[in-house]
């Protein structure tokens, strides 16, 4: 029994601290409850979600979701449209070892249950929210994660009788997005030999699958799946994916205006193969990703060996064709971009830094220089510190910062001024074709 309590006291501490953010909030919030050394003043909404919990449950410990844009352990949504915000809350039941989620609401300043379902799961994957059928209640997502780790089910519910929510839809998936009023699941079986995407949204009384794609049967991994909207308000999945022969491609999904789920055609993925893992990116900072089409920046020989680095061509797809927006070399490991001019295109290289891969020089090889014996000309570097390294010295050494992340320094060093006009590039220069990326 005494074990019991303390179990108890510990996890009421660290949640204590954390619920009136939370329930404000759909930010991660991460607690050591080990560090607490005294308890939390609690106001009465916390003592009320805490009474609300002790309800239904012995012995508990609050879950965080591990991904999605909901990863607090008390979600605060309005999901009946009556501007009073539920409390969604998902917790590990200390006598079982599986998951629950409880939906609570407030009334006259008191919490009370107003939804609950246990689950098999031992994780929560994600969670989100969606009215599948218009009458203005949303319905929870919620993906289940399982012992293995790599077993998900995703499972709908809707509002029952009583204190029951009703599991509308359940199935296995890999991930998934919630649109407004409808969810596309993608999948692929464990044999990697089969992928699909499934439209699931309200068909008559129930919620079921209303169509399904097949993506390509080549498929390792889903590197990344995230969301847009094309012009005429068509709602769109853009899909990076990892194929058995090492290579990377983008899918992209579409709901259609009659209600199905369509498939980009062929010729999208077979142009946006690729052999680094770019991803798509919001690059015009417009809210919506762009696709990565990789191109071979000229050869330049390194230690006695050809090697060549790739830049991106960055599209916009229009909902059948890419639309071409900016080229730019992307680093992966450094999370930046630089634009590169389109006058720059086959007249330049890079190399990487024989001593760190933490710098890249840029070098001219364009026309004018194009004799037999000519060496590429030094434009500039871009070198990239940590917090913790940058100094002084650093400035000392001709490196002049661009940029700065929490983590981070960017800097610049012009390497030459020998370069006809439209290359000669000075900091600012470098600093208006710079961009992080997140």
């Amino acid at each position: 029994r005494m074990k019991k309590h303390i179990f108890r006291k510990k996890i009421v501490l660290a949640a204590l601290l954390s619920l009136t953010l939370l329930l404000s909030s759909c930010k991660t919030v991460g607690l050591d409850s080990d560090r607490l050394l005294t308890p939390p003043q609690m106001n009465a909404a916390d003592r009320e979600i805490l009474s609300a919990i002790d309800s239904v449950s012995s012995s508990y410990k609050l879950i965080y979701p591990k991904s999605g844009s909901y990863q607090t352990a008390v979600t605060s949504v309005d999901l009946t449209g009556d501007d009073k915000n539920e409390a969604i809350c998902f917790y590990l039941d200390g006598n079982n070892k599986t998951v629950s989620v409880i939906v609570l609401e407030s009334i006259d300043e008191s919490w009370t249950v107003k939804g609950k379902s246990d689950s098999r799961a031992n994780a929560v994957d994600r969670v989100n929210f969606c009215d599948l059928n218009g009458d203005g209640i949303k319905e929870i997502v919620i993906g289940w994660q399982f012992q293995s780790g790599e077993e998900k089910a995703i499972e709908i519910f809707g509002f029952g009788t009583d204190t029951a929510l009703k599991s509308l839809y359940t199935g296995m998936y890999n991930n998934f997005i919630a649109f407004n009023d409808s969810v596309v699941v993608i999948s692929r079986n464990t044999s990697g030999t089969t992928a699909s995407a499934s439209l699931i949204g309200r068909s008559g009384n129930t919620v079921s699958i209303l169509n399904t794609v097949a993506l390509n049967n080549s498929i390792v991994s889903f590197v990344s799946v995230q969301s847009g909207q094309l012009s005429d308000s068509r709602r769109i999945v853009y899909i990076d994916e990892q194929l058995k022969n090492l290579m990377y491609t983008t899918e992209v999904l579409t709901i259609e205006k009659t209600g199905e789920l369509s498939r980009s055609p062929d010729d999208i993925s077979t142009k946006t193969m690729r052999t680094r893992a770019y991803r798509c990116l919001d690059i015009n900072d417009d809210k919506l990703p762009d696709i990565p089409v990789e191109k071979n920046f000229p050869v330049y020989e390194r230690n006695n060996q050809q090697e060549n680095l790739t830049y991106v061509e960055w599209h916009v797809y229009d909902g059948t064709s890419l639309e071409f927006l900016k080229t730019a070399y992307t680093s992966l490991n450094e999370q930046f971009m630089i634009e590169l001019p389109k006058d720059w295109i086959d007249n330049i290289t890079i190399q990487r830094d024989s001593d760190t891969e933490r710098a890249v020089h840029f070098y001219y090889i364009g026309k004018d220089n194009q004799t037999a014996d000519a060496a590429p000309i030094p434009m500039f570097s871009i070198r990239v510190f940590s917090q913790q390294e940058y100094s002084d010295t650093v400035q000392s050494l001709g490196w002049q910062t661009i940029s700065t992340s929490s983590e981070n320094v960017y800097t610049f060093r012009s390497d030459n001024s020998e370069l006809p006009p439209q290359f000669a590039v000075d900091k600012d220069t470098v600093s208006a074709l710079f961009k992080l990326l997140s």
